[in-house]
């Protein structure tokens, strides 16, 4: 078990804050380390979500997103419903101390699609236990939530496929 849990922060427009984070999660995995990854704004079949299913319950993910992507002018009722039901999920087991790692992935882009608050991201941090390591990943993460982060990575696109027409691709994007 972890004796600190520190804040890690992915962020940034380049693609692997994702796979960062499920790979530290299944990193933790091989030591016994049980961990635990929420997904906001992803309802599709991933997978790290296949392979989390065949790992014997050290590694879960829950997703709490639809199919389709929000919408820029706005998230959608059954979006904030599903965001609010993963947001509760989210405190209950940080504060519960069942995991040694937990992901909140893309919760770091819930300000920018105005499903939460840079508030309400502070406030599931301070809500963690101590020796709870925490990851939250996403684009756009607001600046005040670097205060609360001990460790934080931005990846940054340099050059990416999509820009010639490639779409997500299963196995590498999802």
């Amino acid at each position: 078990m972890l004796h600190t849990g520190y804040v890690h922060l992915y962020t940034g427009d380049g693609k692997g804050k994702t796979t960062a984070a499920v790979g530290l999660a299944f990193r933790a995995a091989g030591h016994g380390i049980k961990s635990l990854i929420i997904q906001f704004m992803k309802g599709r079949e991933t997978g790290e979500a296949v392979y989390a299913e065949n790992s014997g319950g050290i590694v879960s993910i829950e997703q709490y997103g639809e199919k389709a992507f929000i919408d820029p002018q706005g998230a959608s009722p059954q979006q904030l419903d599903l965001f609010m039901v993963g947001y509760k999920r989210a405190e209950k087991v940080l504060s519960s101390g069942k995991y040694g790692l937990i992901v909140l992935d893309e919760l770091a882009s819930c300000p920018a699609a105005e499903l939460a608050s840079t508030e309400d991201i502070i406030r599931l941090i301070k809500g963690k236990r101590d020796r709870t390591e925490l990851v939250i990943t996403g684009r756009n993460a607001p600046a005040e939530l670097y205060l609360f982060c001990d460790l934080i990575t931005e990846m940054r696109e340099v050059k990416h496929y999509y820009n010639t027409g490639v779409k997500s691709r299963e196995g590498i994007e999802y």
